[in-house]
């Protein structure tokens, strides 16, 4: 879940890989560990959920936890620790094989860890990284923003020393670096507006990349900043290499429009990329990935019928993209991101039954939808994303029961809504969506006070 600078008293030494800056077996252990405790590694495995890896998982914490107990004690006897040394030297060896064995099995499954884990190896196999990742393995907001600036200072100092690299390495450098920095604000130790400095500091290499400017266009949206977003999105379109990028930086294209309120624009953007996902999945139907962007194209162009007015063709739509939400659920029932996918799927078609008046319809819908928020939101308490789904769907509730006339119902869950949003708020200061949110909460109680009174 996400400025200041603190220069560290490290002597900082150029980061071109060399024998010179190779990592010695104990920091090529450390490098495992960040790894493998990286917000990455447990998105990967909400993502997949394979019940051996997750068993594996869950030994390796437990071991991690008798390490500990082995040093403490060793401290602890002194001259006369020497046994107990021995034998915390010997469980950390095993502990880094069995955590690089584990890395390997969850990168051969999982492509987006797989980018994060071959980023880590190269980011820290020099000697500012290890330095760096002995201060990411604190795991603390202070700790963080420290190793966050040697890679940035390590970054900088490379390209100024190396006039002869090109633009492409250089963004490949800054990438590293920015890649952590986005795995740390979604572990809640760095901030959006940081997250957004390094992404920035990539595409000013003049040779970022599709996903690159699709990341930086996410985080300006969080900031508000419609124009910056707007042009990363073009950008983002003009860097494509395939049909699904074309597809995804359309409907990129079309979120901005939307908040611009071009209706027209949005809608011929959106229809562009439906166009191509659903080819795409023809071409591939056994491919879960493109079956859902079918469904994600479909409730974008849902969206602007309903502010169209044409609710008819709005919930024909939504209810496509929950036939398809609930197959994909059905055939991996343990994935996150496919529960997430029916819980939005219901919000919307409830949100049509709303404007239909049909208020039980629509609660039974919005309902549903918490239940599947809440679970996510318990399976992964640290994540920013799953508390703000629960917090929105109490809202969509307590919007119904203001319409019933039942104002201490809405209020309960308008002020759970509150509290949610105030923690994430004060998590990230500077996420305009965060900020938002506890306004809109705010406002929502103050209304169903007056109602009261």
């Amino acid at each position: 879940m996400r400025n200041a600078t603190l220069l560290l008293p490290i002597a900082l030494v150029p980061v071109a890989a060399s024998a010179e800056t190779a990592l010695s077996s104990r920091e090529a252990n450390l490098v495992q560990s960040v790894t493998f405790q990286s917000a990455a590694s447990e998105a990967a495995l909400k993502r997949l959920y394979d019940t051996k890896l997750n068993e594996q998982r869950n030994r390796l914490l437990a071991q991690e936890g008798t390490l500990k107990q082995l040093r403490a004690q060793a401290k602890a006897a002194g001259a006369a620790a020497g046994a107990a040394r021995a034998r915390a030297d010997e469980l950390e060896r095993r502990l880094a094989a069995e955590k690089a064995a584990f890395n390997d099995a969850l990168a051969a499954r999982d492509a987006e860890f797989a980018r994060f884990a071959a980023t880590s190896a190269r980011i820290f196999e020099t000697r500012d990284g290890a330095a760096a990742l002995k201060l990411l393995l604190l795991n603390t907001p202070d700790a963080a923003r420290q190793a966050r600036d040697l890679l940035r200072l390590a970054a900088d100092r490379e390209a100024a020393a190396d006039a002869r690299a090109g633009a492409v390495r250089n963004a490949a450098r800054w990438r590293d670096s920015a890649i952590q920095t986005l795995d740390q604000r979604d572990k809640g130790n760095l901030t959006t507006l940081q997250a957004i400095e390094d992404w920035e500091a990539v595409v000013a290499t003049g040779a970022a990349e599709h996903w690159d400017w699709v990341t930086l266009g996410r985080l300006y949206v969080d900031q508000n900043r419609l124009g910056d977003a707007a042009r990363a999105a073009e950008k983002a379109a003009e860097t494509a290499t395939d049909d699904r990028d074309r597809s995804v930086a359309l409907n990129e294209l079309g979120n901005i429009l939307v908040q611009r309120q071009d209706l027209p624009g949005a809608i011929a953007r959106y229809q562009r990329s439906l166009d191509i996902a659903e080819a795409l999945a023809k071409l591939d139907p056994t491919s879960a990935q493109a079956q859902r962007d079918v469904s994600v194209s479909l409730n974008k162009i849902a969206d602007v019928l309903v502010q169209r007015q044409d609710l008819p063709g709005a919930i024909a739509r939504y209810q496509r993209s929950l036939d398809i939400a609930e197959r994909l659920a059905k055939l991996d029932p343990t994935s996150a991101q496919a529960q997430r996918d029916v819980s939005v799927s219901l919000d919307k078609i409830a949100d049509v039954l709303v404007q239909r008046q049909d208020l039980p319809g629509a609660i039974e819908r919005y309902q549903r939808s918490l239940d599947i928020r809440e679970r996510l939101a318990k399976l992964d308490p640290t994540s920013a994303q799953a508390q703000r789904d629960v917090s929105i769907s109490l809202d969509n509730i307590a919007d119904v029961l203001v319409q019933r006339g039942d104002l201490p119902g809405a209020i309960a869950r308008y002020q759970r809504s509150l509290d949610i949003r105030e923690r994430l708020a004060k998590l990230d200061p500077t996420s305009a969506q965060a900020q938002r949110d506890v306004s809109v909460s705010l406002n929502k109680i103050a209304d169903v006070l007056v109602q009261r009174q």
